[in-house]
């Protein structure tokens, strides 16, 4: 992975930014931190202000002015979505009516939520 971050630097205008900015271990192990946030929106503004490199989920950065996506292909990270239903709930229709169109939404949206695609359509 240390190759993916030395590609994607020497990319960069020289001193655009300075540091990585990624929270997500998973890809890229001991990054510099110049900003920290456990909210994607903030990651989001932090990048935009010019702090540094954030991973951001397709939905939340897509169409934003002054972001440009990176490295589609070497780095992507895939999360699973849990559903939290107590036991005894668990049997009701209307839980199961959730859940099924839970299911349905994130099956219709799935290339635009793995970033396929740049937009809903």
């Amino acid at each position: 992975m240390r190759g993916v971050v030395e590609a994607t630097e020497a990319a960069l205008p020289e001193k655009a930014w300075p540091v990585w900015m990624l929270s997500n271990h998973d890809v890229v192990r001991s990054p510099t931190v110049s900003f920290y946030s456990n909210s994607i929106i903030a990651q989001c503004g932090a990048a935009v202000a010019g702090s540094g490199i954030v991973m951001l989920p397709t939905f939340v950065a897509a169409g934003v002015a002054g972001l440009t996506r990176v490295l589609p292909d070497e780095a992507s990270v895939r999360r699973d979505v849990w559903v939290s239903v107590r036991v005894e709930q668990s049997s009701l229709r209307r839980i199961k009516c959730v859940m099924q169109f839970l299911t349905h939404i994130f099956q219709l949206d799935r290339a635009f939520l793995m970033g396929s695609v740049a937009d809903l359509s």
